[in-house]
Formats: structure tokens, C-alpha cells, sequence
């Protein structure tokens, strides 16, 4: 599902002349893994992992898919990326939002994978409490991509 989304905001973004950002390598994300697991205690979601493959992370029209920090990457890109580790770090200063993998954000929400449903929730930035709820990534991902160039 989110696949064939990105197959559109492609399509969308060469209109104003942009891409989407390159693919992390297998040498990047796992040296990224191992870090968030060192630094966090968790395993991050397979399908977010799928979607680093794809791209490192996205940002369009206030949407942010947060990717791999650029210190952990063997190429410097061309544009900044919105680290998943650096953001983490300030999310997690405030205790209760411990129970989530923050993937990404708009203007007044954060995408997040809550740890302990196992569940993929959009919350209320600033306020925290929890809008919108998928059992998929596919679903989560795909409405960020839909709503970023809608």
C-alpha cells in the first residue's frame, strides 16, 4: 500500500523537480539498529526498516519521515535529514512518551509505533493524546504520504 503511494508522491515531487530521498545501505541500518537498540532498549519495526530501503526518510509539505542520522551514514546527502536517534533523544525526555517509536511528524501530529500495543497511532503534538490508531504500517505511512501532497 505505501509502495503504490510513493509511486505517486514520486510523480508528484518531479513536478517541482524533486526526489525522494535515497535509500539507506544495509551497512547504514544496521549499524542504525544497533544503536537505537543500545541507546533505547527496542527493536524498530521490520516495515520501517523496509522503508529505509526505499528512501531514508521523507519530508514534504510539513510531513517528515525521520531516517537514519547523518553522522551513521557512509555518504553525506545532499539535504538534511530529519534523524530517528537525534529526535528520539528530545522525545524521550518526557517519560510517558517512552512507550513509542516516534517515525514521524506533521504540523500537529506525531506518527509513532506504540511498543506496547504494537500498534502504529497518530498523537496530538502538542498535548500527546492518541487521534488515530492502524494495526499496519502500510496504513500509517501511506496516510502521511497521502495527506503530504494533498
Amino acid at each position: 500500500m505505501w509502495r503504490e503511494k510513493l509511486e505517486e508522491v514520486k510523480k508528484y515531487l518531479n513536478g517541482f523537480g524533486r526526489e525522494t530521498d535515497a535509500p539507506a545501505s544495509e551497512k547504514e541500518i544496521q549499524i542504525f539498529t544497533e544503536e537505537v537498540k543500545g541507546k533505547f532498549g527496542f527493536d524498530l519495526p521490520e516495515d520501517y526498516i523496509d522503508l529505509l530501503k526505499v528512501m531514508n526518510g521523507y519530508e514534504f509539505n510539513g510531513f517528515i519521515i525521520y531516517g537514519i542520522d547523518g553522522r551513521l551514514l557512509e555518504k553525506k546527502p545532499d539535504e538534511h535529514i530529519n534523524g530517528f536517534i537525534e529526535l528520539s533523544e528530545i522525545w524521550y525526555e518526557n517519560e510517558h512518551q517512552k512507550q513509542y517509536a516516534i517515525i514521524g511528524e506533521d504540523n500537529i501530529s506525531w506518527y509513532v509505533y506504540d511498543l506496547v500495543s504494537k500498534k502504529y497511532v497518530i498523537v496530538d503534538n502538542p498535548g500527546g493524546g492518541e487521534m488515530e490508531y492502524f494495526d499496519r504500517f502500510d496504513e500509517i505511512i501511506a496516510k502521511l504520504l497521502t495527506d503530504s501532497i494533498s
